[in-house]
Formats: C-alpha cells, sequence, structure tokens
C-alpha cells in the first residue's frame, strides 16, 4: 500500500510538471505587436493660376464730341469756321488735298527733323497728294482721306475706328500760298509696355504748321526756287505758329 502511494505520487509530479511544460507560463513576454505606420500628411492646395491678362482688343474707337474739338485756324470755307476757327493769316488757306493715313506701330509718313520724301515734298510745294498716299498704299498701310471734304465727314461722324494692325495717324496738308508749308500731325493710339500692346485712354492730336524743307521763299508767298542742300522738316515759328496750333483734338477711348 505504501508503494502503491509513492508511485501515484511519482504520477502526480509528472503531471504537474507536464502541464507547467506545455501550456504554463514560459517565463517570457511576447513581443508587442508593431505600431501603425503614420498616416501620410495631406497634399498641399495647388497653387491658383494667374489670372490671365486681358488681351488686347483688335480694333477700338476714339471719340471726340463737338466740345472736344479746338479749331484755332480754317480755310474760309470750312466746317471748322463754324465750329470757331478763325481764317488763316495773310489770305491763305489750306489746300483741298490732304494725306490722311493709318499706319503700324514703329512707322511714319513723315517726322519732325527727317527729310521729306519726293511725295512729301509735291504736297508741301504743289498741294497734290496723290504722291504721298501712293508712297502709303505702297508700304501696304491705310489711306483714310484724300481730301478735306472726307476729313470734315470724319470730324462730323465724332468718332473714329483704329485696328492694332494700325493704330498710329499721319496727316498732311499744303497751306497756299507758301513755299513748302503743310498743317500735320503724327499721333499714335497704342504703346508697346514690355512686349505688351496697350490702347491709350486718351487721344491727343495737335495740327501745327510745319516747312517740309524743300523750297525758298518768303512766308505766304509761292516759292523762289529749290532748297539745296534740302533741309530737314522743322517747325514754322513765325506767330501764331510758335504757339498756337492749327487744330486741336482730344479724343477718349470708347469702353467696350
Amino acid at each position: 500500500m505504501k508503494t502503491r502511494n509513492i508511485w501515484m505520487g511519482i504520477a502526480l509530479l509528472f503531471s504537474v510538471l507536464l502541464l507547467a511544460t506545455c501550456g504554463g507560463d514560459s517565463g517570457t513576454t511576447p513581443a508587442p505587436p508593431p505600431a501603425p505606420a503614420p498616416a501620410p500628411a495631406p497634399a498641399p492646395a495647388p497653387t491658383p493660376a494667374p489670372e490671365p491678362e486681358p488681351e488686347t482688343p483688335e480694333m477700338v474707337t476714339y471719340e471726340f464730341p463737338v466740345g472736344s474739338i479746338k479749331p484755332n485756324y480754317a480755310s474760309p470755307d470750312s466746317l471748322l469756321i463754324v465750329l470757331g476757327a478763325q481764317p488763316y493769316p495773310q489770305g491763305a488757306s489750306a489746300s483741298e488735298e490732304v494725306a490722311f493715313v493709318a499706319h503700324p506701330l514703329g512707322t511714319t509718313l513723315w517726322e519732325l527733323g527727317g527729310m521729306a520724301s519726293e511725295g512729301l515734298e509735291h504736297l508741301a510745294w504743289d498741294g497734290h497728294a496723290h504722291d504721298l498716299t501712293d508712297e502709303a498704299e505702297a508700304m501696304g498701310w491705310m489711306v483714310l482721306a484724300e481730301d478735306f471734304s472726307t476729313v470734315q465727314t470724319l470730324l462730323q461722324a465724332a468718332e473714329i475706328t483704329l485696328s492694332a494692325e494700325f493704330p498710329c495717324l499721319s496727316y498732311a496738308q499744303q497751306l497756299d500760298p507758301s513755299p513748302d508749308w503743310f498743317v500735320g500731325f503724327n499721333v499714335c493710339a497704342i504703346h508697346d509696355d514690355n512686349g505688351e500692346l496697350h490702347w491709350e485712354e486718351t487721344l491727343t492730336v495737335r495740327a501745327e504748321m510745319y516747312d517740309a524743307g524743300v523750297r525758298d521763299g518768303e512766308p505766304y508767298m509761292d516759292d523762289t526756287g529749290r532748297t539745296d542742300p534740302q533741309e530737314p522738316i522743322t517747325r514754322v515759328m513765325l506767330p501764331p505758329w510758335d504757339t498756337e496750333a492749327v487744330l486741336e483734338i482730344t479724343a477718349t477711348l470708347r469702353a467696350e
């Protein structure tokens, strides 16, 4: 009986040891699972695209109502007399033929300090404008008027439409009698700002008296011969032309 109890004790001990080996605590703590990866940072908001610059309109219109026209001198039969102009001094008058041209930026039909072309010489000397307008057409420019009647019609319309292709205006009209004087102006309605073209909000026209530099003679008298050598185009600086314009116009860009 005693021996049986010993074997039962041994069996019980082996059972305890077996349980400890198979199911008990091994004495080590299992490693914790890895921490989840942090969520990615949200992508930055895209930078908004800059607003595109407005394109330069291809065609614009300038308005010049009666109050914006200041005629100082004109021929006796001109519409400008009605608007307040006084007759030219010494009984002179402006030729019916004119050269009124629209042309590209950076070009001109004539310029102060430059030399008169053959066409301008004819206009200033004998009053015929067709040679000068032919020069303009040969360069592909737009002739707006070849006679003063058409110019008066434009003045009565009180507006003029210009294109980005031909945004500049040049004008020439002989004063008779004179050796080679002419009424003229050059003006551009557009300017280049670092490669970008912008229309002027206001266009100021000041028609003044010029000497073409091609004929000699006394003021308000026919020429006495060719100027040799030819001289540059200059302002006539005799009164009233030293201080006064023949005509002044302030035109305003029409809002589209």
